[in-house]
């Protein structure tokens, strides 16, 4: 699919073709003028490109959670009935059982790991300066061997 759309400057187009951007180059200036331009597209491409990057962080991260999340919690919710439906006479069978709850638990815990490393969700609640200091606290109660202090 090739989308095109030109920035409100008009000085660059983006056309996305297979993973692809291009910029639009306008005919020949002053060389001075010309690099200022050019300077200035380029800054246009990067922050578009950091957009797309944080657009699609946000999307994997998303269904991550919800896709990954709820595929998980049916799977822990269907061992627990096949669980509660096991005699006790069956000692090896609930031990089993046990052992996929827990791989389960652990698929869970690094789904959500995955999703929050993405993109914190604290990012889109509440700011870039509350998700730094969550972020921190996290790192520094993780690792009490070093103490990081956000500026205040």
């Amino acid at each position: 699919m090739d989308q095109s759309t030109l920035q409100p400057s008009k000085s660059i187009a983006w056309r996305h073709s297979v993973g692809r951007y291009y910029v639009q180059h306008q005919p020949k200036q002053a060389g001075g003028n010309r690099n200022k331009i050019f300077a200035g597209q380029l800054r246009e491409l990067s922050s578009h490109i950091q957009l797309v990057r944080e657009q699609e962080r946000l999307n994997i991260a998303r269904e991550v959670h919800d896709d990954l999340g709820s595929t998980l919690t049916a799977i822990k919710l269907n061992i627990a009935w096949l669980g509660g439906r096991l005699s006790k006479e069956a000692p090896e069978l609930i031990a089993k059982i046990k052992d996929v709850e827990n791989l389960v638990d652990k698929c869970t815990a690094a789904a959500n790991d995955i999703s929050h490393s993405l993109r914190p969700s604290t990012l889109d609640c509440f700011g870039i300066i509350a998700a730094m200091e969550i972020e921190v606290d996290e790192l520094n109660s993780a690792r009490h061997f070093l103490r990081i202090q956000p500026p205040r």
